[in-house]
């Protein structure tokens, strides 16, 4: 008896220490897990106060283009923002959101290009939000701005805008989007395009070696009589012929624009395979290594080409642009070859359905020309 009892006190001593063991283990395990969560959230908590700091300097809104143009500068030490959303907000309460790749540096400042959506009315304020990556998480940050003072129309303020006007800006394609582009699964990145420092924001890098982005085939990218085309380019060559991009069938119906070393380096615009509806600009070896913009015209009766707001060529051409489709091809050509793919850097790609004025080709170069 007293030998049972010993081996049951025996037992029950072990089963109190294990137990004991086990619940500070427990909260060994609570503690640690409490730390970290306090350590996870303090560090969010920094990263969240040190992106709230970016901030809404300038905003200039173009309505009969489509376009906003906004300045954001971090006025922090550090970049801990991975991108920006800016929401769009008119006197309705209609909103136009974008959210873009636009990594900003401590105390640097970034020119974002938004488009403009054809049911906004009158913007009354620009809304923006950080997001940052927390524990390989994208998280979007509190709302660190609300601009509303100081916003810039060019133009009438009051002006009313025909449909045609709201709703022309079909396409706009800015360096800033990638892979999580408002296209969405009509836009494909495909082989190594990258992103690099552009004319605004950021701007797409192209090797010539099989990378190009492809822009599925819609009725709005169907531009027919009336047309307007805008690109920026930076190139270190114009030694070998090239396609900035492209929307045809192998040159028979659509468009594209091409360089290649004709007169000291040239830029063209082709509508047609026999050279009708072409036009472009020459002496393109002064312009390497630098920001270029093209835009291109076409109405009813002719088809005009701009270099940096200079007028270069204007050719009577008042055929159509036959409709095709095939895919709208940014630094490739429309078939399958890889001999005039693209090397440099692309940005800013804008496409109206209609003819914009000699006004409006000044006031679009003018709202991109920022250093």
């Amino acid at each position: 008896m007293k030998e049972s009892a010993y081996k049951k006190g025996q037992s029950n001593i072990i089963t109190t220490v294990l137990l004991v063991l086990v619940a500070l283990a427990a909260v060994a395990i609570v503690s640690v897990f409490i730390i970290n969560m306090v350590r996870t959230n303090t560090q969010e908590a920094e990263i969240m106060s040190r992106v709230s700091e970016i901030k809404v300097e300038h905003v200039t809104l173009v309505p009969d283009l489509s376009l906003a143009k906004v300045k954001v500068k971090n006025n922090g030490g550090e970049n801990n923002a991975e991108q920006i959303r800016i929401v769009l907000m008119d006197e309705n309460g209609q909103t136009q959101t974008a959210t873009l790749n636009a990594k900003i540096g401590g105390l640097e400042s970034k020119i974002l290009t938004i488009p403009l959506g054809s049911h906004m009315g009158k913007i009354i304020s620009v809304q923006l939000y950080p997001i940052v990556n927390i524990g390989g998480n994208l998280k979007m940050a509190p709302k660190s701005d609300d601009f509303k003072q100081g916003l810039v129309t060019l133009g009438d303020p009051g002006q009313e805008l025909t449909e045609e006007e709201r709703n022309s800006l079909v396409l706009y394609l800015g360096g800033d989007e990638f892979m999580q582009s408002g296209y969405g699964e009509n836009f494909q990145v495909v082989g190594n395009v990258t992103q690099e420092k552009g004319k605004l924001g950021n701007a797409y890098k192209f090797d010539g070696t099989g990378d190009y982005i492809s822009i599925n085939d819609s009725n709005a990218l169907d531009v027919t009589k009336n047309a307007t085309i805008s690109v920026w380019i930076n190139k270190n060559s114009f030694a070998t012929e090239q396609k900035v991009l492209a929307k045809c069938n192998y040159f028979l119906n659509g468009f594209d624009i091409v360089t290649n070393n004709a007169s000291s380096g040239s830029v063209y615009f082709r509508i047609a395979s026999n050279g009708a509806g072409q036009v472009g600009c020459s002496n393109m070896n002064n312009h390497v290594n630098q920001w270029v913009n093209f835009i291109y015209v076409k109405n009813s009766t002719t088809v005009s080409v701009y270099r940096n707001n200079v007028l270069c060529q204007s050719s009577n051409y008042g055929g159509p642009i036959i409709v095709n489709d095939q895919p709208l091809y940014i630094g490739r050509a429309c078939d399958s070859s890889s001999a005039w793919q693209f090397n440099g850097l692309i940005d800013e790609v804008l496409i109206y359905n209609r003819s914009l004025s000699a006004s409006e080709v000044q006031k679009l170069y003018q709202l991109q020309n920022v250093n």
